[in-house]
């Protein structure tokens, strides 16, 4: 009985195993909310008449409610991320420098939509979805690396605020994953790929900024101290910074 169960967890310690259940339970949970409206995919988008214009917009949006949700403005950015108007396409943008900072979600949806819109409502939520496993994978690595099961993975993954992240089509998901991707490279001493990560953190959400100057500020503690920082290194937080700056400048 006892070799069974150890076969047994030996075989559910697995990073695929990981992102199998992660992508069961949002999978479900996408479908969970398709079947609440009719299985109409623009509902993740939570378009609001304030400031989506229901005769203007694609028909495969429908607009729900008065004002809507963050997902609207993703959606305007994921039709074209390269836009300069600050109404197109029947989307009204709010405050475009700052929703125009979070590029990366959107431009993902719009690369993998091929600047289709039809198909644009279907990226975002694919795109969220690909990186929830993401996350699911690179924690079930860092467990492996802190000699845990890889199924503490899940912790990331399944982190409850991501619901509601994937359910509207927000940017927190992609910024996430990134964060993770580049603190686990940096700790696998891999710190090139880890800043590129961490920048393109920045480019999904400003707010990862905090993580390169926490990694600034042990970087320079240390410095000061006369020890040897490892595994970071001094670019590993002056390029999200840098990233940073010529966004806003930009």
């Amino acid at each position: 009985m006892i070799p069974t169960v150890n076969k047994l967890k030996h075989q559910l310690d697995s990073p695929l195993i990981v992102i199998a259940v992660t992508a069961l339970l949002y999978i479900f949970l996408v479908f969970g909310r398709l079947a609440m409206h009719e299985y109409d995919i623009s509902c993740f988008i939570d378009a609001g008449s304030g400031f989506t214009d229901p005769a203007k917009v694609y028909s495969n949006v429908i607009v729900r409610n008065e004002w809507g949700y963050d997902g609207q403005y993703f959606y305007r950015l994921a039709l074209d991320p390269f836009t300069s108007n600050q109404v197109a396409y029947g989307v009204y943008l709010d405050n475009p420098p700052y929703r125009h900072q979070r590029i990366l979600y959107p431009f993902f949806a719009w690369a993998i939509s091929l600047g289709n819109p039809k198909i644009v409502p279907y990226s975002l939520v694919l795109v969220n979805l690909v990186m929830i496993c993401l996350i699911g994978f690179v924690g079930a690595e860092i467990a492996k690396l802190l000699n845990m099961h890889t199924l503490w993975g899940l912790t990331f993954s399944l982190y409850p605020g991501f619901i509601m992240s994937v359910c509207r089509n927000l940017s927190e998901v992609t910024a996430a994953c990134f964060i993770l991707t580049g603190l686990f490279l940096i700790r696998t001493e891999r710190p090139k790929l880890g800043t590129i990560a961490l920048a393109l953190a920045v480019l999904a959400r400003e707010t990862t900024l905090l993580v390169a100057v926490g990694l600034g500020l042990a970087w320079i503690i240390a410095w000061m101290k006369g020890k040897e920082v490892q595994p970071a290194k001094w670019y590993c937080w002056t390029m999200p910074l840098l990233v940073y700056i010529c966004t806003q400048i930009l």
